[in-house]
């Protein structure tokens, strides 16, 4: 994701990480504010998150997605779920 105003992108880095695609969300420098890692189960499905969820939160100007259909290496990371744990919760 991309070119969020800054003074939006706490609310908007926030409230993107509660929806439950939302595997992982930083905040990032460059031309990017946010960068988030999403689990979705299809093109419908992301293209349904992006049009509805993503297009209806005030502050994003701008997304860039890079579809990754397989995890190469993902072996010992540490999941809640879909998600990765809240470092802060433990």
């Amino acid at each position: 994701m991309g070119h969020r105003r800054p003074p939006h992108l706490d609310a908007v880095g926030r409230e993107v990480a509660e929806h439950e695609e939302t595997a992982f969300v930083a905040a990032i420098s460059g031309t990017a504010n946010l960068c988030v890692s999403l689990v979705c189960r299809d093109g419908d499905d992301l293209y349904g998150y992006v049009t509805a969820k993503l297009g209806a939160i005030e502050g994003i100007g701008h997304v860039e997605i890079s579809p990754v259909l397989r995890r190469v290496k993902q072996a010992g990371t540490i999941m809640d779920g879909i998600r990765l744990p809240n470092p802060a919760a433990e």
